[in-house]
C-alpha cells in the first residue's frame, strides 16, 4: 500500500476485503470510509504481525462481519465472508 502513516495492516486488510479495478495500492477516500466500518480497537499501529493481532481483529469484527484472516505462512488462518451487509 502507498500510505504515509503506520497503518499498513489496516489498509491491506481493508483493500483485500474491498478490491478495486484500478489504483489498488493507493489509500483513497473510499478506502478510508471502508476501513471505518471495521473495528480496529485494541490494535496499535504499526503492528507487529502475530496471531494476537489476527485474533484481536477477528474478535472485534466477528459478530458484525464474520471475518477471519487467512495469511498463509503467517499463522492466521480462516476465511473472510461479510455477513449482514455490503462493504
Amino acid at each position: 500500500m502507498l500510505n504515509k502513516d503506520d497503518e499498513c495492516f489496516k489498509w491491506a486488510v481493508t483493500r483485500a476485503l474491498n478490491p478495486v479495478p484500478r489504483d489498488q495500492p493507493r489509500v483513497i477516500k473510499l478506502l478510508r470510509e471502508q476501513a471505518s466500518r471495521l473495528n480496529w480497537e485494541g490494535i496499535s499501529f504499526p503492528v507487529t504481525f502475530s496471531n494476537e493481532v489476527c485474533r484481536r481483529f477477528e474478535e472485534n469484527n466477528e459478530q458484525r462481519w464474520c471475518l477471519h484472516l487467512r495469511v498463509p505462512g503467517r499463522g492466521c488462518y480462516g476465511s473472510a465472508k461479510p455477513q449482514g451487509g455490503v462493504w
